[in-house]
Order: C-alpha cells, then sequence, then structure tokens
C-alpha cells in the first residue's frame, strides 16, 4: 500500500514510520467520520497483535486513571497474561 505523503496530505513519512502530521487529528477506518481519537467499524470485529520475533511477548494494555488492564501471551512459553 502506498501513502502520499506530500504537503497536502495528513501524513508525514518519518523514516519507516508513516505519522499523522496533525497530532489533535483523530484516525477512523470504515468510518465516514470519527468520535475517537482511533475509531474502527466494521460487521465483523477482531484485532491481531504478532510479535515479529516468535519468542517475544505480544499483548494488548487497556489504560486510564483507574488502573491498566492487559491481555496477551506470554514469550516463548506460550502463557496466556491476562492482569489488571
Amino acid at each position: 500500500m502506498s501513502i502520499k505523503t506530500t504537503n497536502y496530505s495528513p501524513w508525514k513519512k518519518s523514516g519507516n514510520d508513516v505519522l499523522l502530521k496533525d497530532i489533535d487529528a483523530d484516525v477512523g477506518i470504515g468510518v465516514t467520520s470519527t468520535n475517537y481519537p482511533l475509531e474502527i467499524q466494521r460487521a465483523l470485529m477482531s484485532t491481531s497483535f504478532e510479535s515479529s520475533v516468535g519468542t517475544n511477548t505480544a499483548w494488548s494494555r487497556w489504560r486510564n486513571t483507574s488502573g491498566n488492564v492487559l491481555a496477551g501471551v506470554e514469550s516463548s512459553a506460550g502463557g496466556a497474561v491476562f492482569a489488571k
């Protein structure tokens, strides 16, 4: 996939990363307008987080001022992680 990074584009390229120029802008995927910093809508919703090195931990964190929730797979042992 090619992302245009001209002066008129909301994206900028920095090394191998593509970044949104305006840090106050929202990003929407599958929506016509967004209500959140990142909003994704799809009829069947799932996400995938995969370590590029098979033995590394892959996890996701949800956080607010009350605390964290972590879910993932712990390194090569393959143990599940779910912690609050």
